[in-house]
């Protein structure tokens, strides 16, 4: 970042754009900008009752805001890897997060505080089925009662830093003496590959992926 951020004292920046040159930040020197024209979202996988990232096509707000990257300090280019043509098939905006992803986290937080969706100002607010299907899931994992309520097994998952289902896990393979196994495999789930990027598809193996994650060099 600190590279990326400094000075050149000759020569010339390139950007190639991700959701990061949406942001408002103003990097220096920048001239050029090569968008691809795609965005990774945030998709709930109902097979795996996780959320997983995708990858689409760029909203033409997105595009927009990517080209402005370049030419903010001085005259600069964009180039596009599509035609004018396939831009009109694109969304005019990106979707909601909300409206895609997974709520089981957001229903624990609703149920912790007390109080339901409806009574939040949301810009976009959830969409009832999904949040339906989330309180159901915290049902069956305890957190929640049959009325709805929060239990002590839900404030416990509310402390963890991780999806409820992952937290439960944990919390049960601690119950059951195996509380670094189910942390390990939490990690392994909740973040990226850590055998992704090594020089082609990585073998399906749970003990690889174990072994790097206990020793990173």
């Amino acid at each position: 970042q600190r590279e990326a951020l400094a000075p050149l004292a000759d020569g010339r920046k390139l950007v190639l754009a991700t959701a990061i040159a949406e942001t408002s930040l103003t990097i220096p020197d920048v001239r050029v900008v090569i968008d691809g024209g795609r965005a990774r979202r945030p998709r709930h996988d109902p097979g795996s009752g996780m959320t997983r990232l995708v990858t689409t096509r760029v909203s033409r707000a997105e595009a927009e805001q990517r080209r402005g990257r370049a030419g903010r300090v001085a005259p600069g280019w964009c180039y596009r890897f599509w035609t004018r043509g396939e831009e009109g098939a694109f969304e005019a905006f990106a979707p909601p997060e909300i409206t895609v992803a997974d709520l089981t986290g957001l229903a624990l937080e609703l149920a912790l505080w007390g109080t339901g969706a409806d009574s939040l100002a949301f810009l976009t607010p959830p969409p009832p089925a999904a949040l339906t299907e989330a309180r159901a899931l915290l049902a069956d994992l305890g957190a929640l009662d049959h009325e709805g309520r929060i239990t002590g097994h839900g404030r416990a998952l509310a402390r963890l830093p991780l999806h409820p289902r992952l937290g439960h896990m944990t919390i049960e393979g601690a119950r059951l003496g195996a509380g670094p196994r189910a942390c390990e495999l939490a990690a392994l789930m909740e973040a990226r590959d850590p055998l992704r990027g090594e020089g082609g598809p990585a073998p399906a193996d749970l003990a690889l992926r174990l072994a790097a994650l206990r020793d990173p060099g």
